[in-house]
């Protein structure tokens, strides 16, 4: 921002005395409006239901939404609220909706750069924007002749204002086949009780919570039984572990909703997130006559709520009521509750040891686990194969469904990890304690399936052991001469707790032993970190 006394205007020339310094971006703006975009109803099946009645945007504008109060959707629940997103400004890409077709020279702004346009389609047009040289901006067009805009590097820019682009009048955008704004959610009453004029009014707040009221909908009020307002449980009266509440609702007694928006990782105008309920902020007046309107004023700041109820009557009022909530916390309703902490690279890890600084001595290496990030203890990982989900083996019976190099004799005595059913339960939390006692535990439910390569005289249908196979129908099919030098098929497939140890291939522990230490973890008495 500059002076007064540093600029001037005299008829379209623009005079600045101020200090300028090379690289300096100079923005110039006015107080002129144009036409950039119109908003109407998704559905005309019935008349007034009064789209626009009530509408607000969040600060930066990235996010607009647009009440239609007397709307019944399929649900035949009445009030609509339509959320339009600016993908440019929340996201860094504009994505056009229709052909691009620029008919008449024009001038489009994007980030503060003007850019002249002179006519053509898509090609010509990104052509035309990548020629001007906007900072961070480069354009494309798609085979369907369609305009994209987005930023080179999306951390360069400013928060829910990261791309800008406008013009002077109503048909450049069209022509140019993009909208500022699309349709990406409709929000519809939490609660389907009688008539609700939901959206009739609306209110953001500075940290994209914002506020729905429905003058005419219920008060649905919550009947507690001894509780506590803690996280646990034990000290409350609840049914079916809170699964079962009890409520009362008040008709047309109005009602004021709070929506938080819960955004998307790497999110763009085809994922946006979403705004979802978080709680109501009624009145606990709940002795009125007739219909007290509650809802029909609201405001909304920081983390302070007001709503009026410019009808309220009872035994107490006899004109009105305004009632305020505030959050002493200053947390929104969805908020991180827990997540987990910084992972360290095990990749960086070379080694662990005890060591002693008075001899000059290792005193013992240590081994360490990390499952999560595909590592199991030294002893366990040097008898393994192949860890996976898929079957590494190929096979050539006639039900096989692995094709390939044929598995044979060659493999007999290899070890395979099958991963398809194990999960393990997430220990990298922001709590020591619970991840000293969940460090590499499995998930119950969990099926550790350890297999080895084994060969037979029979098909896997017919195999007694040891071990049991992994799919009868998966086989691999060879042939040996036996002691009559008669030849004789043989068979190959996995089988898993077979306790074999194959000492040809140099193998230490057994497939079962295996198995034990992956759902052991931490609990096999070896030193490890």
């Amino acid at each position: 921002m500059v002076s007064d006394n540093n600029y001037a205007v005299i008829g379209n020339t623009f005079i600045y005395s101020g200090y300028l310094r090379a690289g300096d971006i100079v923005n110039v703006s006015g107080t002129d409006f144009f036409l950039s975009q119109s908003f109407n109803a998704a559905t005309n099946d019935r008349i007034n239901i009064q789209f626009g009645y009530g509408l607000d945007v969040n600060n930066a504008a990235s996010e607009l939404l647009i009440g239609s109060p007397y709307e019944i959707n399929e649900e035949v629940k009445e009030g609509k609220v339509y959320r339009y997103t600016d993908g440019g400004a929340r996201f860094g890409v504009v994505v056009g909706t229709s052909v691009c077709n620029v008919l008449s020279p024009t001038t489009v702004v994007i980030n503060g750069f003007a850019v002249q346009l002179q006519p053509g389609n898509a090609s010509s047009v990104a052509a035309q924007i990548n020629e001007t040289r906007v900072p961070n901006i480069n354009a494309a067009a798609t085979a369907e002749n369609t305009l994209i805009v987005q930023l080179v590097d999306v951390s360069l820019a400013q928060v829910n204002q990261k791309l800008r682009i406008t013009a002077f009048d109503a048909t450049t955008l069209s022509q140019m086949g993009i909208s500022t704004y699309e349709l990406t959610q409709v929000i519809t009453c939490p609660h389907n009780v009688g008539p609700t004029e939901f959206g009739k009014r609306i209110k953001f707040n500075q940290y994209n919570s914002v506020l729905i009221s429905a003058p005419v909908g219920a008060n649905v009020v919550g009947t507690t039984f001894d509780f506590t307002d803690d996280e646990n449980l034990d000290n409350d009266t609840v049914f079916d572990n809170n699964a079962t509440r009890f409520v009362e609702s008040y008709a047309n007694a109005g009602a004021v909703y709070m929506f938080d928006l819960l955004t998307n990782y790497n999110g763009s105008i085809l994922n946006p997130g979403a705004f979802v309920y978080a709680q109501s902020v009624n009145s606990e007046t709940l002795n009125f006559d007739l219909s007290p309107y509650y809802g029909d004023a609201i405001d909304f700041d920081g983390y302070n709520v007001i709503v009026g109820a410019p009808r309220m009557q009872g035994s107490l009022l006899t004109g009105g009521e305004a009632t305020t909530f505030v959050n002493p916390l200053n947390v929104a309703n969805w908020s991180v509750y827990r997540q987990s902490a910084p992972i360290v690279d095990i990749n960086k890890i070379e080694n662990t040891q005890i060591f002693s600084a008075i001899t000059n001595n290792t005193l013992i290496n240590l081994d360490y686990m990390d499952p999560l990030q595909g590592k199991l203890l030294g002893a366990v990982r040097q008898n393994i194969d192949y860890v996976s989900s898929d079957d590494p083996a190929s096979y050539n019976s006639d039900t096989a469904t692995n094709s390939g190099y044929l598995w044979g004799e060659l493999q007999i005595g290899q070890i395979w990890f099958n991963t398809k059913n194990v999960r393990f339960i997430n220990y990298h939390q922001n709590d020591l304690v619970y991840n000293s006692e969940y460090w590499g535990a499995v998930f119950p439910g969990s099926d550790v399936a350890v297999y080895t390569w084994v060969a037979s005289n029979v098909p896997p249908a017919q195999y007694q052991g040891p071990g049991i196979p992994y799919d009868i129908t998966q086989y691999a099919i060879g042939s040996t001469i036996n002691a009559s030098n008669v030849v004789t098929p043989i068979y190959f497939f996995w089988a898993r707790n077979t306790n074999l140890i194959s000492r040809k291939r140099e193998k230490t522990l057994s497939d079962t032993t295996i198995s034990l230490y992956i759902v052991t973890g931490k609990q096999i008495g070896r030193a490890h970190v």
